[in-house]
């Protein structure tokens, strides 16, 4: 029940920082950075069409998910790289910064 508690709280307190980041316009990662829990919020942007932010979120994750969690290397960051195809179909500047990356 505890552990219940704390995750429900956690994704609330996830939901407050991201509604909070995007009325800001401006999305910096938290001090302490989970990549995964940032790549899910990023879909999440996106499917509220928050296509900056999501564009924020993939490019942070693009330059710094592995050197934090080495395992997010070869076919974990294949799944990464589809999502962000997915955000360029539905907003071409995704695109852009992938190919500039």
């Amino acid at each position: 029940m505890l552990r219940h508690l704390l995750n429900r709280r956690f994704v609330i307190g996830a939901w407050v920082f991201t509604v909070i980041s995007c009325a800001a316009g401006d999305w910096k990662p938290p001090k302490d950075p989970d990549p995964q829990r940032i790549y899910y919020s990023a879909d999440e942007d996106r499917e509220a069409k928050r296509y900056e932010i999501a564009l924020q979120k993939h490019t942070w994750y693009f330059e710094n998910a592995v050197s934090i969690e080495r395992s997010l290397s070869a076919v974990r960051r294949s799944f990464f790289l589809s999502s962000w195809i997915k955000l360029g179909k539905e907003y071409p500047p995704a695109i852009d910064k992938l190919k500039e990356l």
